[in-house]
Order: structure tokens, then sequence, then C-alpha cells
């Protein structure tokens, strides 16, 4: 019982207590995403999160933070944060996306939960990096640096196609080798079904895909925007706007000569990023002993309340040119095909380390008494946490639209599910503006861009 007390006051004075493996990230996230409109609190949160960058879940606090200071236009700031997991996901690149159980069984995590285990990243938050580093050099000026950002999350896209079905495969083989069986738990998670079903994997990305060829095409890269343009309309193939897009850019070969609006006209793209990601939650699974009886664990599911389905931004402008913005990316829909996705490694990892637990529990009662079998089983009680860590500032989905509109002074009307909101934009002929457009927490944040 004494070594028992001296573990556990150890887990404690080396930090665990003041991450997620004891604190549910989702109830840390809700002032990350309340600093998302600045305030007297933002201040306090971005030093909160710089204070956790030596923690387990530093990459986890610098994509937080990163999108933080962006929203706030601190775009240098935001560039340094996300250099930063860029070089933590690049010194991982060759290791496996998924942890096994040989991954997840060493030191405390064997012991308490999958929280205690270095956050690394889901596939699909390691292209949202690239494309948000995107943003931070459209603010900073450099056109030509966000295109090569953007290039680079398609390359993460493409090594991910490459890697990750195989690991889904060998995670499946390692669950039948330790007699887990998946398909006896599936009733647990049909409400990820519908959802998850919308997305064909969980990394493909539409936006950053749309924003690379809306770049390229006003860098004059006309080849590489519309095979751009292509991969996003494959991605999302409802979307009227990238058809449209698609045979525009055709035009630039076919000998037609398109230009990029009107003469006297300018280009304005509207990129909107609506709502937040939805988080985990915890739902109790019921583990059979070898003896007859019963360890529940706490597992990470998507119960589909917290996810929003997408819904357009009308976007109007004062000679009335109204459009709609169309899908580009379902973030949510990703995140919780990338939680299906991991359903066997977890399994493996959460039934090895009930095992253990549950075998610490018997040998405590054998050898302590009825007080350490007590004490033993209070640890287990508060050390069994689900693990719901995910960037939770993230957009629930991302929209865009095209509108050529005359040369000037303009003023465009944007009216959505929050609301409405007039912002001012310079039309320069034959030139493209950005205009992205975040709603978070029922109102409108606008950022704009020339290119």
């Amino acid at each position: 019982m004494r070594v028992l007390i001296a573990f556990i006051a150890a887990l404690l004075l080396s930090g665990c207590a003041a991450t997620s493996v004891f604190n549910p990230y989702p109830q840390q996230a809700l002032a990350f995403r309340q600093a998302t409109l600045g305030g007297p609190d933002a201040a306090a949160v971005m030093l909160k999160l710089d204070s956790k960058r030596n923690s387990n879940d530093r990459m986890l606090y610098l994509m937080e933070r990163a999108r933080l200071a962006q929203l706030s236009g601190d775009y240098a700031a935001s560039k340094a944060d996300f250099e930063q997991v860029i070089a933590g996901f690049e010194a991982t690149a060759d290791k496996p996306m998924l942890s096994l159980s040989g991954a997840g069984a060493a030191g405390s995590a064997m012991l308490t939960n999958d929280n205690a285990i270095p956050y690394k990243g889901y596939p699909y938050e390691q292209v949202m990096v690239h494309q948000f580093q995107a943003f931070n050099f459209l603010g900073l000026g450099d056109a030509q640096g966000a295109a090569v950002e953007l290039r680079r999350a398609q390359q993460v896209q493409r090594q991910l196609e490459l890697k990750y079905a195989e690991e889904i495969s060998k995670a499946q083989g390692e669950a039948t080798q330790n007699n887990i069986f998946v398909s006896e738990y599936d009733s647990y998670f049909t409400g990820m079904d519908s959802i998850a079903g919308q997305v064909k994997n969980s990394f493909q990305n539409g936006y950053s895909f749309y924003a690379a060829a809306v770049i390229w095409e006003a860098l004059g890269e006309y080849n590489d925007a519309l095979v751009d343009y292509k991969k996003a309309l494959e991605l999302s193939p409802d979307n009227a706007q990238l058809r449209d897009d698609v045979i525009r850019a055709n035009q630039y070969f076919d000998g037609r000569k398109a230009t990029k609006a009107p003469a006297g006209s300018g280009t304005v793209v509207v990129l909107y990023e609506q709502g937040f990601v939805p988080a985990k939650k915890p739902v109790g699974l019921g583990i059979p002993t070898t003896d007859g009886g019963v360890f529940s664990i706490q597992f990470p599911i998507y119960d589909g309340l917290d996810y929003t389905p997408p819904t357009p931004l009308t976007v109007r402008s004062d000679d009335n040119n109204r459009q709609q913005t169309g899908l580009l990316v379902d973030t949510g829909a990703l995140a919780v095909k990338a939680l299906k996705e991991q359903v066997p490694a977890l399994l493996v990892r959460q039934i090895l380390r009930a095992r253990t637990k549950y075998e610490m529990q018997k040998q405590a009662a054998k050898n302590g008494g009825l007080g350490a079998q007590f004490l033993t089983n209070i640890y287990n009680l508060v050390s069994e946490q689900a693990d719901l860590r995910s960037w939770l500032t993230l957009p629930a989905n991302a929209q865009g639209v095209r509108l050529a509109l005359p040369a000037g002074s303009r003023s465009l009307e944007l009216s959505g599910s929050s609301g409405s909101l007039s912002v001012p934009v310079d039309v320069r002929a034959g030139r493209t503006t950005i205009i992205r457009v975040v709603e978070v927490n029922g109102r409108l944040l606008t950022q704009t861009f020339a290119l």
C-alpha cells in the first residue's frame, strides 16, 4: 500500500493533475473558445497556453494558441507557434500515426489513461495547421509563401494517403491478436456512422486545395490552379462554385484566354469558417475480466449533439450581386471519421490497461487488505478518464464563394446563422481579394487579404 500511495503521489506531483490526465480537455478548451472574441480574459488565456509549452499536450496548446493569435490579427505570433507545431509533426513523420499497444503501454499511461501519452495530433489537424499558416503568410503580405505552405498541406495529404490505411489495418490485426473483437463494441459507435460517412477519410481537405487554387490563379500559375480546383471538386462534387471554377480555369488552356474577371472588375473570394468542431464525450464500456467480473473503462465518442451541419453564408454586394457559399470541407465530419478510424487501436490500449488495473486491484486486496483494495478502487475510478483531446478552436466546416465586382470601394453584406455584417472592400481591376469570415460564439469576424 505504501508503494501504491507513493506512485499516486508521484503522478500528481509530476503535473498529471494539471494536464488532461485528470482534467478533461474539453473543459479546459471552453476558455479557449471564448477567447476567440478577444476581451479582457483573452490575454490571460494566451499566457496560460504559453505556460503549457513543456507539457505532454504542448502540440495541442500551441495549435490553440496559434489559432487565437491569428484571429486577433497577430500573424507573426501565430506563425511562430505554428512553426513549432510543424516542426513537431515533421519530427514524428516517420513514426506511426496510430499509437498501438506498445506505444501506449509504457510508463504512467498504462496505469492512468491515454491522456498521459504525448499528444501528436490527428491527420486532419496536421493539414489544417498548414492551411492556417498560409493565412499568416497572407496577413504578412507574402502570397507566394502562402501558396507554398498550401502546397505543403497537399504533400501531407498524399503522404497520409499512402501510410494511413496500412496503419488502420495493422491496428485491426493487433486487436485480433489480443483477442479483442472490435465488432462486439459497434453498438457504442453507431451514432457516429452517419457523420463519418460524409467524408472519404479523415485528412483530405478541399479547403486547402481551394485556397491554393485561388492564390495560384491570382499569381498567374494557371496550371497549378486548375489542378487544385479539380482536386477540391473531387472532394465536394456537389459544389456548383467549384464546377464553375474548373470550367473557368480550363479556359486558360483552350484558346479562349479567360480573364480573372470582366474588364474593369476585380475578383472577391469569400472564405467562411463556421462554428467550432465538436468535442468528444466519454462513454462507459464494460470489459469482461478473466475471472468473470467486469471492469469499466471510459472511451471517447462523438454523440452527434455538438455536430454543426454546414449552413451557407449569403454574400450580397452593393450592386445586388447575391451569392451563397458552398461547402469546401466538413471539419466536424473529419474529426468523427478520425476517431472511428482509431477505434481498434484505442480498444487495444484501453482493454490492456483495464486488465493491468484489474490485476493491480486484485493484488492490492491480496497483499494489503481492505485498506489497499479501497485505495486502489478509488484510484482506478479517478484515473479512468477517456482521452477527449483534440484541437477545439477549429471551425466546424469551411465554405467559399467567388464574386466578380466592379472596381472601386464596395460594400459586402454578409448574412448567416449568426446575424449580418457589412464589410467594406477595395476591389481592384484584374486583381483578387480574399475576405476570410470566421463565425465564432454568435459573431462574425473578418480578415481581408489583397493578392
